[in-house]
Parts: C-alpha cells; structure tokens; sequence
C-alpha cells in the first residue's frame, strides 16, 4: 500500500475559455548457394556491421519434390553439395528462411571431449532460422496464386478467401485466412495495423508509419501533423484474433515467377492467429535449422534433429568461439586438440571473455542512462519553451483586454451596472421558462492535470473524485473546495481499467488481473486479490454483490468476504460493460446483451445488438441504452426488450455513456473515440449539444451534483456544468 502525496504536476485549471471548439515485393532468393558458405559469409558480414542483413542476403530458398526419406535424402546429397559449394537439396518442399544475424551464430560449445551435441539439449546448442520478413502463405487444396496489389502488398485468392500480404520494408509476410475489414487498413501503408497507435489527431495508425514519415507529414483524413500517442488496445486486440497460415507451411510458386507462392501440402498444416505467430513458429516442427555440431551437415527440419544428432559423427572444436575454425569428426577433434594453440590458454580466453561481457553490460546500462536523461532534458527544454511562449501570449492579451475595459469603462462608466441589471433579469426569466436549449447550461468549467497517461474511468463518492490511468495509478481529487488532488494509489502494476465506489469503498480493477478495495474515508488499502487470468475490464455493484467482467467470464464476490460466489455462463468475447437495476444484471459483450436474475444468476433474456462489440451500457427507468464499436447508441424498451431507436452522429466508438436529468428532462450523454462528447435527449431521441474540448479520445464519464467529469487520452479530466 502506498498512497502518495500529490506531486507539483497534480493540478486544477480554472476558467476554460467559453468557446466550443467543434471540432516490392521481393522473391526470397532464386539461386541455391552452399548452406556452409552463406552462414560463414552471414556471420563475417555482421560481425563489421551494425546492421542486420535483409533477405537478400541470404538467398536460400528451394523447392523439395518426392520425398521418400528426408533423412537419407539429405545424407546422400550433402558430400556432392559441399565439394561443388553448391547446395543440393533433399527432396520436399520447405521454403528455408533467412535468418536475422544473431540467431545464425552459434551458441557456445561444450567445453570438455567429445564436442557433440545430443537431442536432449538441443534447445541450448541449435541454431535456427528465422525470417526477418516472414515469408507466409494460405492452405487449401487446389493451391492459390499471388498477384501484386495497389496497396503496395500481395493479394492471395483462393475460391473461399482473400488474404493481404504487405510489402512493406522491414514487416512480415503474412497470409490471412479470411478477409479484413477496412477498419483494420492503416491509411498510411495500406496494410493490417501493426502496434496500433492513437495519433495527436485522434485517429489510429501503426506505430512505425508514423514514427518513420517525414516531420511534413500529415494525417490523411484531417491534415494534423502526426505524432505517437497511446497504444489502441481495441484495434490490437482485434488484429491479433485474425487467422494466418504459418510460413513453414508456403513454398514459392510452381510458375518460378518471382515473389509468388503456394500452399505446400507437405509443410506444417497449422493455422494460428496473429497475436499466437511468434510462439507457434519459435517451436514449429517444420522449422529449418542446422546441424549444431558442424556446418558440414546438410539443411534440417526440427523434426528430424533428434534421429540425426542420434548419429552425426561430426564436432567442432570447443574453442570455436575465439575464432578457432576446426571442423571434422570425433577422431580428427582428439588430435586437433593437440595442437590448437587455443587450448593451452583457454582459462585466460574464458575469464577475459566474462571480463568482457561484464564490462558490455555495464556499457550498456550507462548508455541506456544516458538515453533516459538526454529525453528527460529534452522533454523539459519543449515544455519550458511552450510554457514561456504561453504566458507571454496570455500576458499580452491580458494587457490588451485590460486597455480596451479601460477605455471603455471612462467612457461609459454607466453602461456596464445596465447590461449587469439586464443579464440579471434575463436569467430569472429563462429560469422561469422550464426546459430549454441545454447548449446555455453545459460549459467546460475546469481541468484536473496530473496523470501520466490516459485516463481510462473515473467514479465519484460523495465531494471526491477518482481517476484510474494507463499510469497504474488512481488519483483522489477533491471537487469542493481546494479542487487538488489529494492523495494517489500506486497497487496496482498495470493499468486502471475499473473503478466503482459503494458504501464507503472504492472497489478498482486493472490489466495485471486483481481487483483492490480501498476505505474512502481514511484512503487506505484494505485488500488487494487476483480475480481473474484476464484483464479486469468492468465492474458493478449491488444487493451486496461485486460483479467483474473479464476475457469471457463474469464472475460475482461476496462485499463482506470478498469470496467468489460463482461464475456467470460464458460469454461470447470481452466483457467491457456491466450495469445493474431492479435486481437484474445486464452484461455487454460482441454483438450480445445478456439479462440475468441476480437473485438465482439464471440468464433471463439475450438482446441481438447487431451492431459490433458493447463498449459502454447504463439502464434508466423505461430504456436500456448500449454504445458500440460500430460507432452508434443503440436504445431498447426496458420491459419488453424491443429496438426503439438507434443514435448516430459520433464518428468513433462510444467508449461511454451516463444518465444525468437537466431542467427536469432525462439526458444520456456519450463520450466517443472522436473527441467528443453529445447529450442526447430521451424525449425524442435527438442530440441537444454537442461538447468538444479534448485534444484526444473521451474514454470515460462520471455524473455527480449537476456537474459532468469526463477523462481522456490527453490525460485530463475535465469539468462541466
């Protein structure tokens, strides 16, 4: 438990200003080389360079026809490829990826006789090859054909599906098992997202387009200039559940036209998604590798290393990584090491090379120091700037505005006590009018200043607020009087995704998978558990039950024990969005609302959304209200479950949605991906206002005594009234 004491960043800015602001392809190498003289010519290369060799590097790349026996096969054909130092392979078709530099150097080599290495400890003594561009493909019987697309990518087509491959410097290879929405297109690169991120703009692109486009360059939809912002979690959540073909599984194409391929029904048959790439293919048993024991052994597939280790006859001296280049077998290393100049001083050779790697590391973690303050000093250098710049702006407006009611108030001392009188009468009137135009009564009144990252929700328990962040950390602001933030939460270890004050408590869930429980009144920790193996998405409270939403499951805990009472039938996908009324739960999951009875947790209804993930839900007296991924407020009759309206006007996701009543009218107001936020009337089902002041995405809203707090990926919460 640790709660801090706010820091000189956590502050409150009075007087917003009134105004609304509305707001090529390559083909992996053709020509066979010799497996021994690219791997010595790889190792040379890298070891003067600081530069990992790209594909062309490399140029292995074959296709194997009938194979009756691969081990024989390659045995048989491996003496005739190395004399000719050409490389003949054996026969079936796995395409051998080039590998990134450090992954071709070999491990350390035992250090007493005999120099072998056996399957058991293969994991600590092979080599394996990895493509930096992971050439990958689709399976189906029939095989496919790949064509150059617009977007600078591949497009493969099969009779059932269309797969983009993009062709971008530096990216994978990947082959899609079926077609992608243009939602997961970056509009830089023409691509699949890759590390999503929120631009300063507000709107997502990968990472790399914007951190490797030129300073000029600007959004394409709105023209902002770009620069990196928060990670989107939803958009990579998204691209890591699609389907791919693993890339041991593609070979090139028949036709021998360069940068085609084709589905290789003798390679690994596994489809995986995107997110499950790297941990399939570390382990595939189709990857290529390389006999650890010498180079002179032919190409291998994983699979087939334990039989061969089981009978390799040849050894490399065990001073090979000093440089020593003795390759032969058993009997030709006993005699080697009679005369390897190596081995009289190996003891020296060893302690200087831990000398070595001490002293690289030590290197390395001043550099990285170093790296850290050259940021913090430059950071600091741009913010005093633009602080300097800022007042000076604000300090000549000032004087000037103060000139100008100078003038005027010499000049017409009497006027100003008139429009006063006015003003005056004018607001008893509209008081008197009943409901009107809600634009004269919601304004930006201030913005609490702090966090370190996004804001992702917010609650408020009586005159106090609570800010949960992508910083780990949950702030405590007092609403009022000082408006400051007085005190900050730091349990958790990843960040705050729910927050839920009842009676007292304040109940917090987070990505590191617990849920914490603090005492309002003292700001002290009371207990810290782990619910669940999944993020904590959502939470609600009621009838002295604490529902959380995670990855497929709802789970409920006892409020006085804090015990799991059971856990609700499984949903569909993420669970973002609980709420409760009149003891019934309603949960928001992909494209489903599901009702349950919260006295015996039977499942009592399940509403169709049809339109794309439930991001944010509250229930009112007559409606049930959901916001949705597909950019729209859907709007159900309470009691009888039918669709009654369907809001639309925010250009993003509505991330969330409370209930506030204004001049005795009921009002949802929605916060969305755009950077907006709308009050819609449930009168007539209309937008009344619409409210723009954040520089990013509005994540998350809190209702209390009239007033509005709305937190966003600018990492501020603002306040209206």
């Amino acid at each position: 438990m640790s709660s801090e004491l706010p820091t000189p960043h956590d502050h409150y800015t009075m007087f917003d200003s009134d105004e609304d602001i509305d707001p090529s392809p390559g083909s992996i190498a053709d020509q066979p080389r010799s497996i021994r003289s690219s791997t010595r010519k790889l190792r040379e290369g890298w070891r003067g360079s600081n530069e990992k060799p790209s594909i062309h590097h490399i140029p292995i790349s074959t296709v194997y026809k009938d194979r009756p026996s691969p081990m024989a096969s390659r045995h048989r054909n491996s003496t005739n490829s190395i004399a000719s130092n050409t490389y003949s392979p054996p026969s079936n078709p796995y395409p051998i990826a080039s590998a990134s530099a450090e992954e071709l150097l070999y491990q350390d080599q035992p250090k007493t006789f005999p120099n072998q290495v056996s399957a058991h400890n293969f994991e600590s003594k092979t080599m394996m090859y990895k493509d930096s561009t992971e050439s990958l493909g689709g399976r189906k019987e029939g095989g496919h054909r790949r064509t150059k697309s617009e977007g600078g990518g591949l497009v493969t087509t099969s009779q059932n599906f269309i797969s983009i491959t993009p062709q971008l410097e530096n990216t994978e290879k990947t082959l899609f098992c079926e077609p992608i929405s243009e939602k997961l297109i970056c509009l830089l690169c023409k691509s699949v997202f890759r590390e999503p991120v929120i631009t300063n703009c507000g709107h997502t692109f990968c990472r790399q387009c914007v951190l490797s486009a030129a300073k000029e360059s600007t959004c394409p939809t709105d023209g902002t200039q770009l620069s990196v912002g928060p990670v989107n979690i939803a958009i990579r959540d998204q691209v890591g559940e699609l389907l791919i073909h693993c890339k041991y599984g593609c070979s090139p194409a028949s036709s021998g036209v360069p940068g085609e391929y084709e589905i290789d029904n003798n390679g690994c048959p596994v489809t995986i998604k995107l997110s499950k790439r790297k941990e399939h293919e570390m382990n595939c048993k189709y990857a290529p590798v390389v006999c650890p024991n010498s180079s002179l052994c032919p190409m291998l597939i994983k699979m087939e290393l334990d039989s061969h280790l089981s009978h390799c006859k040849h050894a490399r001296c065990p001073h090979s990584r000093f440089s020593c280049p003795f390759e032969g077998t058993s009997d030709e290393l006993v005699g080697h090491l009679e005369s390897c100049r190596f081995e009289g001083m190996k003891e020296f050779l060893v302690h200087s090379e831990k000398q070595m790697n001490e002293l690289k590391d030590i290197i390395k973690m001043k550099q990285k120091e170093s790296d850290y303050l050259k940021g913090t000093i430059s950071d600091l250098k741009g913010k005093l700037q633009n602080t300097e710049l800022t007042f000076a702006r604000r300090i000549d407006q000032l004087e000037e505005r103060l000139a100008k009611v100078s003038t005027v108030a010499s000049q017409n001392s009497g006027v100003l006590v008139d429009v006063e009188k006015q003003l005056a009468s004018m607001d008893s009137r509209a008081f008197n009018l009943g409901a009107f135009d809600v634009q004269s009564v919601l304004k930006c009144k201030g913005t609490f200043v702090g966090h370190q990252g996004p804001v992702c929700t917010l609650c408020v328990s009586s005159s106090l607020l609570f800010s949960g962040s992508s910083d780990n950390s949950i702030k405590v602001w007092d609403t009022r009087s000082n408006y400051t933030c007085i005190a900050t939460f730091t349990e958790h270890t990843g960040m705050v995704l729910a927050l839920n004050a009842y009676r007292g408590r304040l109940y917090s869930g987070s990505a590191d998978c617990t849920i914490s429980v603090f005492d309002i009144d003292n700001l002290k920790l009371i207990e810290n558990f782990r619910a669940d193996d999944n993020a904590i998405c959502t939470l609600a409270v009621a009838n002295g039950m604490l529902f959380s939403g995670s990855l497929k499951s709802i789970k409920v805990w006892s409020l006085d024990s804090l015990k799991n009472i059971t856990v609700l039938s499984p949903m569909n996908h993420w669970v973002r969005a609980l709420a409760t009324s009149e003891n019934k739960l309603y949960c928001g999951a992909y494209k489903t609302i599901k009702v349950y009875d919260m006295k015996n947790f039977e499942p009592l209804h399940v509403i169709d959304s049809q339109g794309g993930h439930v991001y944010s839900l509250v229930v009112s007296s007559d409606y049930i209200i959901a916001g949705t991924y597909e950019n729209c407020i859907l709007v159900w009759n309470k009691n009888s479950y039918n669709k009654i309206a369907k809001l639309t006007g925010h250009a993003g996701i509505v991330y969330s949605l409370v209930l506030m009543t204004i001049v005795d009218s009921n009002r949802v107001i929605s916060a969305s991906y755009d950077g907006s936020l709308r009050v819609w009337s449930l009168d007539n089902m209309q937008c009344v206002q619409t409210l723009f002041r954040h520089q990013g995405s509005v994540t998350t809203l809190a209702v209390s005594r009239g007033r509005i707090f709305s937190g966003s990926v600018d990492r501020t919460v603002k306040v209206w009234q």
